[in-house]
């Protein structure tokens, strides 16, 4: 059953091939599996004697899977297999061994199922959004719009093409629900990070604290996002309690310095923009995150920091909202060399 389970008929029938073809000797093959971890296809890269063949990298490269056979019948791996089964796994790929008659397999190393794409169905996509849907149903104004119907068509085809739609829409058409609706059902149904960047702060708001919990009306389903702004718009905890220590030295400002500090141990954000005034420029540059000023691991303050909770909850978010400002930062951090996989300025996207 276990082979069966691995290979498919016509696979197992091409490699018997290759090893009659070899006089039953090894055979090196790299083969492509599917979303249920079947190999579908194999290449034999390079052929060897009874005992030992030499792994083609450069065919190996690209296959899910490395495969060679033991024309003894002992499937067990010697230590050069495991050698090479420990650099395929730093490759997410996996690592067989057959029997010369294609009956028997020792798995090794298993190899990384590839992902498979939820694709959107554009006209259901576009049903939220429409006289017979949720949010006509929710809302006593609601007003089918046409051009919102297409809208959001055409972005769930970008999403589906992997490709880059422009789209231009006056006011009163709807473009919030119409990119909100297939951004959150993306997300969702294939596990992968969406951000929606804008121009402003408050269009940042707009969109957390109105849009996106209307929007998850809408379809349905929870959907965790996070508003995510630059660091100086947070308050930092060490430099707060720096500049408390001198509180005397500006007195004209103790007042207010002193209702930022109580707020900040009641505060679940350490946001300026969720005090209840608005502080000066020149006190707020104190004691606000800066990337120069930060201490990293160093700061005993760590624990409690609220830029590193907000990145470790963007890191877990299925919907990030950023501003343009924050986008670009993190574009130009991945091509001066942060790479594309790991975290930059956000979570990868």
């Amino acid at each position: 059953m276990e082979i069966n389970k691995r290979f498919s008929l016509s696979v197992r029938e091409e490699m018997r091939r290759q090893i009659d073809e070899a006089g039953g000797n090894e055979v090196f093959f790299a083969g492509l599996i599917d979303s249920e971890g079947m190999v579908i296809s194999v290449s034999a890269c390079a052929r060897g004697n009874a005992d030992s063949v030499p792994v083609n990298f450069s065919e190996a490269r690209t296959a899910s899977v490395l495969i060679h056979n033991h024309p003894s019948g002992v499937l067990y791996p010697s230590d050069a297999d495991l050698m090479v089964a420990s650099d395929a796994s730093e490759k997410a790929q996996g690592f067989y061994i057959i029997n010369n008659s294609v009956s028997e397999v020792y798995v090794v190393m298993e190899p990384i199922k590839p992902t498979v794409t939820k694709k959107l169905d554009s006209d259901e996509t576009a049903v939220y959004l429409s006289k017979s849907g949720p949010l006509a149903k929710i809302s006593p104004y609601f007003e089918e719009r046409p051009s919102q119907i297409e809208l959001v068509k055409e972005i769930a085809h970008t999403f589906n093409d992997e490709a880059v739609g422009v789209f231009e829409a006056g006011t009163g058409v709807g473009k919030s629900f119409a990119y909100l609706v297939p951004s959150m059902l993306w997300a969702l149904n294939n596990k992968e990070r969406v951000v929606i960047s804008t121009g402003t702060i408050n269009l940042q708001q707009q969109l957390s604290e109105k849009d996106i919990p209307q929007a998850e009306k809408i379809i349905g389903k929870k959907v965790k996002s996070i508003l995510v702004k630059g660091r100086q718009n947070y308050v930092c905890l060490r430099r707060l309690s720096e500049v408390g220590a001198e509180r005397d030295l500006f007195s004209d400002e103790t007042e207010i310095f002193d209702k930022i500090a109580s707020w900040a141990k009641e505060s679940k954000t350490g946001s300026k923009s969720d005090l209840s005034f608005l502080p000066p420029e020149n006190l707020w540059q104190r004691i606000n995150s800066e990337a120069d000023a930060c201490m990293g691991m160093r700061c005993k303050f760590r624990e409690k920091c609220f830029v590193m909770k907000v990145r470790k909850e963007a890191a877990d978010a299925n919907i990030l909202v950023v501003n343009h400002h924050m986008l670009f930062a993190d574009i130009e951090s991945r091509m001066n060399g942060a790479g594309y996989d790991d975290t930059a300025v956000l979570p990868p996207y």
